[in-house]
């Protein structure tokens, strides 16, 4: 609608057909495609784009958000992001407990199956820093952390 180009994938043919239909009803001024591929793999998709911004919304529900699955995909979009756009910016909302919503975070919280401290560790290592995390209420059982992430230096 603000006439930006929109890029948008998931691996799911559902999602992607349901992404589409959205931006077709949105009937924004802005360019778009939506393309089928796994998060890993957007760079092969979308080759090199300068200054991207990132919106990545990882596997959650009852099992993934706390298996290695749902971190894997995370660390797969990360370096794939960091290669099609190394000066962008990532912006994700990840599973955890309502007990981040508490105060201060706790280096301890379970965010994705893993510590935010370790889970900041494994986003620097993958060439991106934590810039912001915000808790934020989903429903009584569940919360996330919106991350948003600018290139490491």
């Amino acid at each position: 609608m603000l006439g930006m180009e929109v890029l948008a994938s998931d691996l799911d043919p559902e999602m992607v057909a349901g992404t589409l239909t959205n931006l077709q009803r949105a009937g924004g001024r802005g360019r778009y495609r939506v393309e089928e591929c796994s998060a890993d793999r957007i760079h092969e998709t979308w080759g090199r784009r300068p200054a991207c911004s990132f919106v990545f919304d990882p596997p959650y529900g009852r099992n993934a958000w706390a298996s290695d699955d749902g971190l894997e995909v995370l660390l797969g979009a990360l370096r794939s992001a960091r290669q099609t756009s190394p000066d962008g910016t990532i912006c994700t909302m990840l599973p955890t407990s309502t007990e981040a919503l508490d105060g201060p975070l706790s280096e301890d919280l379970q965010v994705l199956g893993t510590t935010w401290g370790s889970l900041k560790g494994v986003i620097l290592d993958s060439g991106w820093e934590v810039s912001l995390s915000v808790p934020v209420r989903v429903h009584r059982s569940l919360s996330r952390l919106v991350v948003v992430c600018h290139p490491a230096d």
